[in-house]
């Protein structure tokens, strides 16, 4: 026999079990959107004049020594010279000129990153190699005033913690680059 109070109860717990379902359903939604939203950039990080750079890891096509430098005359200063790869010379850039054209001195870069851009292959020259390194586009914002003028047109965005990641199409469509 059913009573009245136990109708309630079964109405109450009925309606309690809705809500519950209905919140859960709403919470795992939220989450699904926070984790669509959320996307996961890979990037090659490397030291150059003592700084912290990256460029996208999808552009890196590999990473080794620089061994044998072969000149080219008549070129920009920013182009080192020609590294051979895998049967194909690739032109050597030196980002470090390219930014500051005048500048003097020699490089300390022992590692060449061979990057593909826009059909272009070119190698970087570097001074040391940190490793990929996974990064939430949350985390990465517009470069700022602190980055010396003649390299932040190249900066597409930077981390909290000061790492710049090169936006290398815009190395490659800049006047002088000069690469054919």
């Amino acid at each position: 026999m059913n009573t009245s109070g136990e109708n309630k109860i079964n109405l109450d717990e009925r309606a309690e079990r809705d809500i519950l379902r209905w919140r859960a359903l709403r919470l795992a939604r939220s989450l699904r959107t926070a984790v669509a939203r959320q996307r996961i950039e890979t990037f090659l990080e490397f030291r150059m004049m003592g700084l912290r750079y990256a460029v996208y890891l999808n552009r890196v096509v590999v990473v080794r020594k620089v061994d044998d430098v072969f000149d080219l005359p008549n070129t920009p200063p920013h182009i080192t010279g020609l590294i051979q790869h895998r049967g194909q010379a690739i032109v050597l850039i030196s980002l470090p000129r390219f930014f500051y054209p005048n500048a003097r001195g020699i490089a300390d870069a022992d590692y060449a990153m061979v990057v593909q851009v826009n059909k272009k292959r070119f190698a970087l020259q570097v001074e040391d190699i940190e490793g990929v390194r996974p990064l939430d586009s949350a985390s990465l914002s517009t470069p700022s005033e602190s980055l010396a003028s003649e390299q932040v047109v190249y900066i597409s965005v930077v981390t909290a913690d000061g790492l710049a990641v090169v936006d290398l199409e815009k190395v490659v469509q800049a006047e002088g680059f000069a690469l054919s």
